[in-house]
């Protein structure tokens, strides 16, 4: 949950549907032969190298707090009373 509240948080392009479903289907054409697997790692590296770039710059304390809105719902459960 923990690597999932990050991703969904900080990275949330590369956990969306529609993105692993295009990039899902890149790789059927790699393996088809139809597209060179170089073009396709160096144009997701380009765009998740940007990505991470961005993300270093956050301080550690910003990562937590999002990490702790995220997943406090989960580890302490509202209270019916």
């Amino acid at each position: 949950r923990l690597l999932s509240a990050f991703l969904e948080s900080f990275f949330e392009r590369y956990v969306e549907y529609d993105f692993t479903a295009s990039l899902e289907e890149k790789l059927d054409e790699i393996s088809d032969g139809k597209l060179a697997w170089k073009d396709v790692l160096r144009d997701f590296w380009k765009d998740f190298s940007g990505a991470v770039a961005d993300i270093k710059e956050l301080r550690v304390t910003d990562v937590l707090d999002a990490l702790n809105e995220e997943l406090a719902p989960l580890v302490f459960p509202a209270r019916e009373d």
